[in-house]
């Protein structure tokens, strides 16, 4: 009573069972670090809250931020005052009251007058102060000594480590921010049954929490 046929490739009715975990999607979860050095002040966000996309989540007193600005006032109101000079000093030139060689050397220190406004504008710049607000910096009344740490996404706080007096560095891992709108289901396919599945293979998904779906 047995029977032989030749081998043929087709499809598989068998259905594999596989023990599985839903988790976030990888691609869209954020550990939220401060840009400065500092101390926490005030923390907005709660473990589970639902956050916008630069939605502050945490204040942070920074003397760092207060110094890179003071910094840049300094090197641009000695910019400002070593223009002035050089512009006295090509007029003196013009009439011969000053030489060739103290007009060259106001010449080099103007290069270097440039290169420290644009160093000092640049660590601004990292600091997370954008261009509009560095160029109101006109007097040391204009110095903020604060920074507002903002959600880079949108999504939910799943980690919150901030809290208020903590000292902080940009190394500092303060809140992570993850985005739960799609989510990954990850099975576990035992070597055996690899022969099985393949990309595209179809899948239904039940879940213990949510019966019936």
């Amino acid at each position: 009573g047995i029977t032989t046929t030749p081998a043929t490739a087709g499809t598989s009715t068998m259905r594999l069972r596989l023990p599985g975990v839903v988790e976030p999607n990888s691609y869209k979860q954020v550990t939220v670090t401060s840009l400065v050095s500092g101390r926490i002040t005030q923390v907005r966000a709660e473990l589970g809250q639902s956050v916008m996309l630069n939605e502050v989540l945490a204040t942070v007193l920074s003397p760092e931020l207060a110094e890179a600005q003071t910094e840049f006032i300094a090197a641009r109101a000695e910019h400002t005052a070593h223009d002035q000079r050089q512009a006295r000093a090509q007029r003196l030139f013009a009439i011969g009251a000053v030489s060739r060689q103290e007009l060259e050397m106001l010449d080099a220190e103007k290069s270097r007058e440039d290169q420290r406004v644009e160093t000092a504008r640049t660590r601004l710049t990292l600091l997370g102060i954008p261009e509009d607000k560095t160029q109101r910096l006109a007097t040391p009344a204009d110095v903020v000594t604060t920074f507002d740490v903002r959600a880079p996404m949108a999504g939910v706080v799943t980690a919150r480590q901030a809290n208020q007096g903590l000292n902080v560095d940009p190394t500092t891992s303060l809140f992570t921010v993850v985005d739960l709108s799609a989510v990954w289901v990850v099975a576990d396919v035992y070597e055996t049954d690899f022969a099985r599945v393949r990309v595209g293979t179809p899948a239904s998904i039940t879940a213990a929490a949510y019966p019936g779906m």
